[in-house]
Parts: structure tokens; C-alpha cells; sequence
């Protein structure tokens, strides 16, 4: 199934371009880089380069505004852009620490809209099944941060 990617520059950088899952990723998949004046309105040459040597299609994504929550918006918008389009014939990833897109996520899984959407750290968690279980475990801790602290927790 096809995999859109999209990267919170601000929030992750370009680090994405040096994980193990760009290797994996297929001519059928698409990342969404966003990024704008404070993460650089033209990429580096260093960037441009290692972009161009992903195999899945690139979109380089400007946002004039640099105003907080900016490249949020404009991630969220573009995602449900392209849900619309593409219905559920895609998964889609949001590349980033930033756990507040997970509301979004939690939206469209309650009101039954089946297509993949997940908020990942890095691009390797799309690939790696120990990735997907990590990511798992953290929404628990989440839900559950008392069951979670600091703190051993033994089982019985």
C-alpha cells in the first residue's frame, strides 16, 4: 500500500534523510517535506542532494508563515487534502514529536474513517515492527501515566 510521509522540519529536522527506512521506502510512496524560513526556505545543497536520492516522489512544501503551530496547520490541511483525494488507498505518517497531532489522528479514528493515519517519531517506526510496538507501548503510557512513571513496575 502506498505510504505518504509528512515531515515537521521544525520539529525533526532532516534527519529523516540518513534513517535506514529511506532505503525502504518505494517509487509508489510520497513524502511531504514542509519546511520555512526558520528550517531554511531553500534546502541546503546537502539536503536538495540527499532528497534527490530517495527513490519515493518528494514534495517540497514552503510555508511563508513561521508563526507557532503554522507548519501544524499546514500539515493537517494537506493531509486532509489528500485523504479526500486518495480515499483509503494510502497510509499516511506524520513525521514528528510534536504529540498534539495525535488529537488528530484520535479524531479520525473516532468518527470511523478507517485509512492508516499515525504520528511517528522517526521514518524508521513506519517500517520496523519493534518501531511500531515502541510506538504502541508510548500511546499506553499515555493513556496511562500513573501505570507509567518513573518507577519499576513488576508483573505478577
Amino acid at each position: 500500500m502506498k505510504k505518504v510521509f509528512f515531515i515537521d522540519t521544525e520539529n525533526v529536522g532532516y534527519s529523516f534523510t540518513q534513517q535506514k527506512a529511506v532505503r525502504k521506502l518505494t517509487t509508489s510512496d510520497v513524502i511531504c517535506v514542509f519546511h520555512n524560513k526558520i528550517r531554511g526556505k531553500d534546502l541546503s545543497k546537502a539536503i536538495l542532494s540527499a532528497l534527490s536520492n530517495i527513490k519515493a516522489t518528494v514534495k517540497k512544501v514552503y510555508l511563508e508563515s513561521a508563526n507557532k503551530n503554522a507548519m501544524d496547520f499546514g500539515i493537517m490541511m494537506k493531509l486532509g487534502q489528500l485523504m479526500q483525494e486518495n480515499g483509503n488507498t494510502c497510509e499516511y505518517y506524520i513525521v514528528s514529536n510534536d504529540r498534539a497531532y495525535e488529537v488528530a489522528t484520535d479524531i479520525a479514528r473516532s468518527n470511523g474513517i478507517t485509512t492508516k493515519v499515525r504520528r511517528i517519531p522517526t521514518l524508521d517506526y513506519a517500517f520496523d515492527e519493534e518501531g511500531r510496538i515502541r510506538e504502541e507501548e508510548e500511546r499506553i503510557r499515555q493513556l496511562l501515566p500513573e501505570k507509567y512513571s518513573k518507577r519499576v513496575v513488576k508483573t505478577v
